[in-house]
This record gives C-alpha cells, structure tokens and sequence, in this order.
C-alpha cells in the first residue's frame, strides 16, 4: 500500500482543519437560511450538508494521499461526487428522522433543496482544499527550489575557497628556489659531493612539498620531514651549520602521525625567522621549535634570537606575505579555532606560536 511522505502529514491537517471552519460556516449560513417555522427543510439540509463535507473531506484527503497527481477536473469530478452521495444519504437520514418518505418530499421540493445545499458545500470544500493544497505545492517549490540554490551557493563558496588555500599553499618563495639552484650550480663546479647532497636535500624537499600541497591537512610528521630537508640546504648554502632544534612534549611526539596543521605552515614561521630574526652580531643563527599539546587542541612555537619585534622595522617587516597567507589559510580550515600570534621572547628573539584544534577539519 501507499502511503503519503511524512512531510505531507502537516499540510493535510492544516487543509482539513480550513477546508472543516469553511464548512462549519456555510453550513451555518445554509441552515438560517433554510430555516422556516415548523418546516421540514432545515432537518433534511442539516444531515445532507454535514454528509455532504465528510464526503467531500474524505475524498479531498484519499486524493492527497494516493493521487496527488491529479489534475483539477478529477480532483472536481471525484469530490462533487463524494459529495453527493453524502448528501443523498443525508437527506435519506433526514427524511427518516422526519418520519417521511421521499416521494412526499421530491413533491414539495424539500429533497432537492436539500441535495443542492449538499452539492453546494462539497464543491466548496473541495475547490478551497485545492485551493490551499496547491498554494501549499507552490510554496514547497519555492522553498525547494531556494534550499537548492543555497546548497549551489555553499558549495561554490566551498569551491572558491578550496581553490584560493590552493593558489596560497603554492605561492613558494621564489628567492629561495633561484638562490639554491645557483648554489647548486657553483656546487656542482667546486664541490661535487657537496653538490650531491644539495641535489639529494632538494629533492627531499621537493618531494615532501609536492606531496602535501594538494591536501587541505597533513600529519606534523610530515611537515617535520619537510622543514628537515628545507634547514639541510639552507645551512649548506650559508656554509655553516645554525643550531636547529626541535622539541616536543611527550604526547605530541608519540601522535606525530595524526596531529593536522596545513600545509607548509610550521615551513612559513621558520623562513620567516630565517629571514627577519638573524642575530644582530655575529652569533650563529639559532631556531628552536617547540610542539605541545593540550585536552582542546595543540600549539607549535619557533623561536629565533634575532632583534626581536620591539624595534618598528623588525616588526613591520615580519607581518609579510608569508604570515599573511597563513593567516588565511587558518581562517578558511578552522575559524576561530586557530590562530597565529608573534611576540618578543623572554630572553631575546621572536616567539611566532600558531595554536590549531586537535579534530583538524574533520
């Protein structure tokens, strides 16, 4: 058998509850109208157009359920129909409440008056549920029709974000590539061991970069990877070895493989202090990378000891196209969940801590 969409239920009821206050009134109004002193009219026009509205009702509701399909001369044919077989068998009630039989009854016109009444309210009925059942179908269309260009418009926003975290996760820094890659010819020329293992260097760097550009997230071990291959070739092309260190707490270093950041960012804080925190005298360069844990979500921090931001052009130049992306980046994954934040170093140097949710984007 079947049966109506759950999401009918309401319309019907709302339909039969307007379709009923319309019946009620002009039955009312039928009644004072057909109302005479000691007439026998009133008592067949009562029954026949109480009849006539269950009638008409019952057919307006079987149609809604079982045929809601179909067109206006139907839904008319079969509820005046319904509608008159409930008055024929109201004002049948009604002639034997009365006592009477019918054939006095056709003679004094009292049974067609009683039919017409009933014939007249099942139209009524019958037109008003099509009436509303139809606005009822036009409004779910257009609520419909609106869900759909909603769903259309998220995905496109969803769409135009993805592709703008994918134009900013590939905006490489330029100098970095030119100058390695002159650093690897004079290599070549010079040093060719040394030269391997910049070309060796290179194509670690390369190889993890490539691999998580084309994700929104990766795992911290992975971008560890990649700022491994990235700090083996810069202090190849400075010809010294800067001091590099990276810390964990014990959760962070056992969930390595699953905690999420974006791609390229931890990559980001560090050239930005490669570049913005060199030591003012002729210290060696130093870079130290912090990673913790806590219930709600995980931070990394990299220190440099360079000037720091309390001197204006330090702190001007740090805020560069770099942060600026990240920045974005951590807007479009996770909101207000993550944030970035630079400030000056208790003993010296620039704290750059990015803090991101446990969950990722999932």
């Amino acid at each position: 058998m079947t049966t109506a969409p759950a999401s009918t239920v309401p319309a019907t009821r709302t339909h039969a509850i307007t379709a009923g206050v319309i019946a009620l009134g002009i039955t009312a109004l039928i009644a004072v109208v057909a109302y005479r002193p000691g007439a026998a009219v009133l008592w067949l026009v009562l029954p026949a157009t109480l009849l006539a509205q269950g009638g008409a009702a019952l057919a307006c509701v079987a149609l809604r359920r079982y045929r809601p399909d179909i067109g206006w001369p139907g839904w008319l044919a079969c509820g005046i129909t319904a509608a008159g077989l409930g008055a024929l068998a109201g004002a049948g009630l009604g002639a034997s409440l009365l006592g009477r039989e019918l054939d006095q009854l056709v003679l004094n016109n009292a049974l067609t008056r009683a039919l017409l009444a009933g014939l007249l309210l099942g139209a009524c009925i019958v037109i008003a549920w099509r009436l509303l059942a139809d606005g009822r179908a036009r409004e779910q269309r257009w609520l419909n029709n609106n869900a759909a260009l909603e769903i259309k418009r998220l995905r496109l926003e969803g769409e135009i974000a993805r592709a703008e975290l994918q134009v900013m996760q590939t905006q490489i820094e330029p100098h970095f590539l030119f100058n390695t890659l002159a650093n690897l010819r004079q290599l070549i020329r010079t040093d060719s061991e040394g030269a391997l293992r910049m070309n060796e260097h290179l194509i670690r760097y390369f190889k993890a970069l490539t691999a998580s550009l084309s994700q929104p997230e990766i795992a911290l071990r992975n971008e560890l990877e990649l700022c491994d291959a990235y700090m083996a070739i810069m202090e190849m092309r400075r010809g010294d070895e800067g001091d590099y260190r990276v810390i964990f707490d014990a959760r962070a270093e056992r969930e390595q493989d699953t905690l999420p950041l974006p791609p390229a960012s931890l990559l980001t804080l560090i050239e930005n202090a490669i570049k913005h925190g060199q030591p003012e005298h002729d210290d060696k360069p130093k870079i130290e990378v912090r990673i913790g844990t806590s219930p709600s979500g995980w931070s990394l921090s990299v220190t440099d000891n360079g000037p720091g931001l309390k001197q204006p052009p330090h702190a001007a130049a740090r805020q560069g196209t770099g942060l600026t992306n990240l920045r974005a980046r951590l807007a479009l994954l996770y909101g207000d969940a993550a944030g970035l934040r630079l400030h000056d170093g208790s003993g010296g140097g620039c704290v750059a801590t990015l803090h991101l949710p446990r969950h990722g984007t999932d």
